[in-house]
């Protein structure tokens, strides 16, 4: 079988146009960063019934794919047809779909969930799609960002409680006005707001189009919660590959911070808790 991550990047980014269909996403996971989506896309990836999107960015010594194409927020002025085009179907895939056979296609890029005006841009384009978001406890997931921005030189080094210090005070200070919605929520501690994040997505997509999962019974139970996202997705039983979720290892945060950090997120998760209808447990976690 010819493969085309075997070809240039030129060629294969040609290929991948010619071997995209053009036709909508089924479904979208949109969030949140650092919560677990990229283990789900690996194990959906592994699935030849769904084609994840991907695109192509210059890295150090030639080109890499990234599975995230961010159309909806980073790239949206590149125009809906060069989003179409970043479903690179298998010639395999491709046979399929000419045979009737069912292929879903998908896009996981995380960004969405935090952005104000990617539900509204979405919405204009594929009002009926499916939408997968998995939550993390706030305070695990911003101590978890903070450690992958270090590593990966996003941020100049700063300690974490340094960074909550100043974050919590921007938040103090903004009394929730959300005029500066989009600064207040791209902010670490910002991203875990999960609250007012739900709350806009749904404004514009109705609740049964949507699967709201919670990271931390994903670690438990990644099989369960593959099962459920197949069962939504309309493809029954998804069988896992990879039991084990990659996390990276780092020191333990100072227990002062993590109870600052609680105290702070309580009242956005009992918001949140309370417009889902559902109690995620992250004020009676450790």
């Amino acid at each position: 079988m010819f493969k085309l991550k075997r070809i240039s990047y030129p060629i294969r980014d040609l290929f991948g146009s010619i071997l995209s269909l053009g036709i909508p996403p089924d479904f979208l996971i949109i969030g949140a960063q650092k919560s677990g989506t990229s283990y789900i896309a690996t194990q959906l990836r592994m699935n030849k019934m769904i084609v994840m999107a991907n695109r192509m960015v210059r890295v150090k010594g030639g080109w890499g794919k990234i599975g995230e194409p961010h159309f909806f927020t980073d790239n949206y002025a590149k125009g809906i047809k060069w989003y179409l085009s970043r479903f690179h179907l298998t010639f395999d895939q491709r046979y399929m779909f000419r045979n009737g056979e069912k292929l879903l296609l998908g896009d996981k890029s995380p960004s969405y969930l935090r952005d104000s005006s990617a539900p509204k841009r979405l919405k204009e384009h594929f009002p009926g799609v499916k939408l997968i978001v998995v939550l993390r406890d706030p305070v695990d997931r911003a101590y978890s960002q903070y450690h992958m921005d270090l590593d990966y030189g996003l941020k100049e080094y700063v300690s974490f409680e340094d960074l909550i210090d100043e974050q919590i005070n921007d938040w103090k200070m903004s009394k929730d006005n959300f005029d500066n919605y989009p600064d207040l929520i791209e902010t670490n501690i910002g991203r875990g707001i999960y609250c007012y994040q739900i709350e806009n997505w749904m404004k514009y997509f109705k609740p049964n189009q949507f699967l709201v999962l919670n990271a931390q019974e994903m670690i438990k139970n990644p099989q369960d919660i593959m099962n459920r996202i197949g069962t939504f997705l309309g493809i029954g039983e998804l069988r896992i590959k990879q039991k084990v979720i990659n996390s990276r290892a780092y020191p333990a945060m100072n227990v002062k911070t993590k109870r600052r950090l609680k105290e702070f997120y309580e009242p956005y998760n009992q918001r949140l808790y309370k417009f889902l209808g559902r109690d995620f447990g992250w004020n009676n976690s450790n």
